[in-house]
């Protein structure tokens, strides 16, 4: 299983943190002995470890610009902030698939197309998405070899792309988690559509081949498609009802679903999505 990860230690103290730059590397410090730590308004939340976390994609190793915000949540510590050491992988085999390695316990958390996961679970995997950063036109961004994906572009259909995912299990057994785990992400897709620069960096310090040129036109076409109308007044990662039921009648009416459909309104839980961000929040995302 390929992997990456950026772990700068195992405890940490967790700050709400709201205007301060780089909470969780300032705590750090402090606790090596190399300065003071930052003081919050509310006082000190207390030592916890790290929730240890696997993110499984579909990419390569570096991924490419429809994956920007994850590696940029991962870059600039977004995931740190709230307790969680996360490492991303891909499937070891290729046939193999991110929500496949999530529904079988091989990953906590995976990145899935829409479509994708509604015919997971027609197949029986409990998978759910919980937050959809490329809300339209994702498959004119990619050209790679997908039969889902082509499939899309022939029927004329648009479904929400590189969705968050994890297990139903999870949602239930650690909400908090999964709840931290989507404001990371939302976080990251944020910082990499207003500032990619930093992220490109660090994709291409991954995998070489990248093409520099081919990531900057790509994460210009991305801005629309992520930072859209509904996604400025409902944040980054918003979902419909009505978007989910409409994919799923169109991949049922194209015998995509199998004898079981299944129900959409279980493929995905937009609770999660955490909105618009605060002014305090654009504060600690862009360090300004």
């Amino acid at each position: 299983m390929a992997s990456e990860s950026y772990r700068p230690g195992i405890w940490r103290l967790r700050f709400r943190a709201a205007g301060v730059r780089n909470a969780a590397a300032l705590a750090l410090l402090s606790l090596m002995g190399c300065g003071p730590a930052p003081s919050e308004p509310d006082g000190l939340s207390g030592l916890r470890p790290y929730d240890r976390i696997t993110l499984a994609h579909d990419g390569s190793d570096g991924g490419d610009a429809t994956l920007g915000g994850y590696y940029a949540a991962v870059l600039h510590g977004f995931f740190l902030q709230e307790g969680l050491d996360v490492t991303l992988v891909q499937p070891a085999r290729p046939e193999g698939s991110a929500l496949a390695m999530v529904a079988a316990g091989g990953a906590d958390y995976g990145v899935a197309d829409a479509d994708r996961i509604l015919i997971a679970r027609a197949r029986g995997q409990e998978v759910v998405g919980l937050l959809a950063p490329v809300q339209t036109g994702l498959a004119e961004l990619t050209d790679a070899p997908d039969p889902a994906t082509d499939f899309a572009e022939e029927t004329e259909w648009d479904p929400y792309g590189r969705v968050l995912l994890t297990g139903a299990d999870r949602i239930g057994e650690r909400p908090d988690q999964v709840a931290r785990m989507a404001r990371a992400a939302a976080r990251g897709w944020r910082r990499y559509i207003e500032d990619p620069e930093a992220t490109h960096a660090y994709m291409r310090s991954k995998r070489e081949a990248l093409d520099e040129d081919r990531l900057i036109a790509d994460h210009r076409a991305l801005v629309p498609r992520v930072n859209n109308a509904e996604a400025r007044i409902h944040g980054i990662g918003t979902m419909r009802a009505e978007r989910w039921a409409d994919l799923h009648r169109r991949l049922k009416d194209a015998d995509q679903l199998g004898p079981e459909p299944g129900d959409p309104e279980s493929a995905f839980n937009a609770s999660f999505v955490p909105g618009p961000p605060d002014e305090a929040d654009l504060l600690l995302n862009f360090g300004r």
